[in-house]
């Protein structure tokens, strides 16, 4: 698998490939920035909870229209996230077979269950990391796009962002571990008429990418796990042993 491209010089919001994203809105809250990446930091994907405090594996013994699972994507954050005003990031859900679960297909116009993943960016009753946002994520953030993965058809790579009024940036604490964002999937269309297949297959999910923005300074983009940032559905297809996400990307180039 190709190694993440690291762009000498991007604009804010199309770091990971995202330019449409609330151009109006975040125009008046950005600037142009080059990339920067950070070299002690990590992100962390977890069912339920952030990182360590929550679960790699969540079972389903998809039966019921009702009910929803939360991914968990959070950051150990770099010495260098000042003045943060958003971000954006990139899922990648790897299922091994041809073709793609259409449980799976989760976002896009006429796709089996378009409307059954949103981005939800408050965190009420978790309390192992620090809420990044504290309620103040603009109208706009969001699921941008939901995408066959350019190598590999049985892949789908998820594109969401995040904004934050100016007068609430902040600087994240170096070490200290952040919520950033929750993929609620609920279970919708899993039984019964027009029930989409492929609930009970087993899907990788990966946190690829995250991009920190800062005001008036180059984003900060992570690439590699603090501890685990990828998590499996129902077992999943990743081999046995406990390796990292970007272990796994090795083995398949």
């Amino acid at each position: 698998m190709v190694e993440p491209s690291r762009p000498a010089s991007s604009t804010r919001g199309c770091v990971l490939g995202l330019c449409p994203f609330l151009m109006a809105t975040v125009a008046a809250m950005t600037c142009l920035t080059t990339a920067t990446f950070a070299s002690a930091a990590g992100l962390n994907l977890s069912w339920d909870d952030c990182g360590a405090a929550g679960v790699a594996d969540k079972d389903f013994a998809c039966d019921t229209n009702s009910g929803t699972h939360t991914l968990v994507c959070s950051l150990v954050a770099p010495s260098n996230a000042f003045g943060v005003d958003g971000g954006e990031g990139q899922l990648e859900v790897r299922q091994w077979n041809v073709p793609f679960p259409s449980w799976w297909d989760l976002h896009n116009a006429g796709s089996c269950r378009e409307t059954n993943a949103t981005l939800d960016l408050t965190f009420p009753g978790l309390t192992a990391c620090k809420d990044s946002w504290a309620g103040h994520a603009i109208a706009g953030s969001s699921i941008t796009s939901y995408q066959v993965d350019p190598n590999y058809s049985s892949w789908r790579r998820l594109y969401f962002v995040i904004a934050i009024p100016s007068t609430n940036r902040f600087d994240m604490v170096e070490g200290d571990e952040y919520y950033v964002a929750k993929i609620v999937i609920d279970n919708g269309k899993t039984v019964g008429s027009g029930s989409c297949d492929g609930c009970m297959d087993g899907v990788d999910v990966g946190l690829r990418l995250f991009a920190i923005y800062r005001y008036q300074a180059s984003s900060v983009i992570i690439d590699y796990p603090a501890t685990r940032n990828t998590v499996t559905w129902q077992g999943g297809k990743v081999p046995t042993l406990n390796r990292t996400w970007g272990s796994i990307k090795v083995l398949y180039r």
